[in-house]
C-alpha cells in the first residue's frame, strides 16, 4: 500500500489476507508466500474497513462513498487465475450521510450494518441463499416484462409512422421487429438467470438507519436476538441489539426489529434505545478544581457541567452534577 492500511480481515481458513488502505486500494495477500496476489481497483475513493461473512464466502468493504462493495471468495475449482481470489459482485447504496468508519456482519451473518463518521449507521438484512435466488427471478422477470413493454411501444410508433410503406414492403402481413440490441440484452439475462448470478440488491434488505444522538466511534452487535413480549399468542417479535460508543464517553445500547414491516410504521416502532452506560467523569475536557477546606469535597468544572465530587479513603464518586447548558462555564 501506499497510505495507511485501515483494516485487515484473514479469509480460505487463514490462507490469505485482506487489507484496505485509504490509497483506493483493496489488496490480497498470500500467508504462504507472504506476498500480495491480487488488486482489487473497485473504489473510487479511500477504503476504511472491511467484514467477512461468518460462514458464506463473502467480503463486504466500505469507503468513503455512499457504496458498500461486495465480494465474492472464489473457489479453487472455479478461479480461472490462481492469482485471482476476489471476485467484485456488485454495490449497496448507504444512506447514511458522511464517510464509512467500520463495517461489520453479526455473528450469525443474519445482518449487516455500516457506520459512518456521523450520527447515522445503516443496517441491513441478509436473506438466504434460497431467498437471495427468487428475489433474483422475480428481478430478472420484471426486467424482462419492463424490456418488452418497452420495444412494443417503439414498434407502436414506428408502424404509426410507416404504417403506409411497411403494409406496400410486408404486403399486409405482421412481422417481428424487435431490435437486435434488445434481443441481445434478453439473452444476457437469460443466461445471467440461468448461471444464477446474483447482485447485492438481491442478498440483502435495507432495514433502517439507526441515529444516535451524537457521533459514533465504533459499534458492536450483540450476540444473539433480543426477545419482546408477544405480539399475539402465536407470535413474537425477534429483535437483533447492537452497542454504540459514542463521542460524549458513552455507550449506548440499541434495540431493532430483524427485518422492516411491510407496512408503514414509526421509525422509534422500528428500533429504540434501550439503555445508556454513561462514567460519572465529564464529557468535556476539565478546566477548573477547587476543594473544600476539609478536603472532603472537590469541586470540578468543564464547558457544560460542574460536578461535586465527595472524596474519601474508599472511593471517589460524584454526588451531584450541574449543568451549564446555555452559556456553559468559562
Amino acid at each position: 500500500h501506499n497510505d495507511e492500511v485501515t483494516d485487515l480481515v484473514f479469509f480460505a481458513e487463514n490462507k490469505y489476507l485482506a487489507s484496505t488502505s485509504k490509497d483506493t486500494l483493496f489488496k490480497v495477500w498470500c500467508m504462504e508466500t507472504q506476498c500480495c496476489v491480487q488488486t482489487c481497483v473497485g473504489h473510487r475513493s479511500e477504503v476504511w474497513s472491511v467484514a467477512k461473512h461468518p460462514s458464506m464466502p463473502y467480503l463486504m468493504t466500505a469507503s468513503s462513498d455512499r457504496f458498500v462493495r461486495m465480494w465474492k471468495i472464489q473457489d479453487d475449482e472455479n478461479v480461472v487465475d490462481k492469482n485471482e481470489r476476489l471476485k467484485l459482485v456488485g454495490t449497496l447504496q448507504r444512506q447514511a450521510g458522511g464517510r464509512s468508519s467500520e463495517i461489520r456482519f453479526n455473528e450469525s451473518g443474519s445482518h449487516l450494518a455500516c457506520q459512518s463518521n456521523s450520527k447515522g449507521t445503516d443496517l441491513w438484512y441478509m436473506r438466504s441463499e434460497k431467498d437471495a435466488r427468487k428475489k433474483g427471478k422475480r428481478r430478472e422477470r420484471r426486467s424482462r416484462e419492463k424490456d418488452r413493454k418497452k420495444e412494443a411501444r417503439k414498434k407502436d410508433a414506428d408502424n404509426d409512422k410507416s404504417e403506409k410503406k411497411k403494409m406496400e414492403v410486408l404486403g399486409g402481413e405482421d412481422d417481428d421487429f424487435s431490435s437486435p440490441e434488445a434481443e441481445e440484452k434478453h439473452s444476457q439475462q437469460q443466461q445471467r438467470a440461468k448461471e444464477g448470478a446474483l447482485i447485492p440488491s438481491d442478498w440483502f434488505e435495507s432495514v433502517i438507519v439507526i441515529r444516535t444522538p451524537v457521533k459514533v466511534k465504533s459499534f458492536a452487535f450483540a450476540n444473539g436476538t433480543f426477545s419482546a413480549p408477544k405480539v399475539t399468542k402465536t407470535k413474537t417479535r425477534k429483535y437483533v441489539g447492537l452497542v454504540f460508543a459514542l463521542q460524549n464517553n458513552s455507550l449506548g445500547l440499541y434495540r431493532c426489529r430483524q427485518r422492516m414491516p411491510s407496512r408503514e410504521i414509526s421509525v422509534d416502532k422500528v428500533y429504540s434505545n434501550r439503555k445508556n452506560l454513561t462514567l460519572q467523569g465529564h464529557r468535556a475536557g476539565i478546566r477548573a478544581v477547587a476543594m473544600s477546606h476539609d478536603n472532603q469535597l472537590v469541586v470540578t468544572t468543564s464547558a457544560h457541567t460542574t460536578k461535586v465530587w465527595r472524596a474519601s479513603s474508599n472511593s471517589f464518586e460524584c454526588i451531584r452534577t450541574l449543568l451549564c447548558v446555555e452559556r456553559g462555564v468559562r
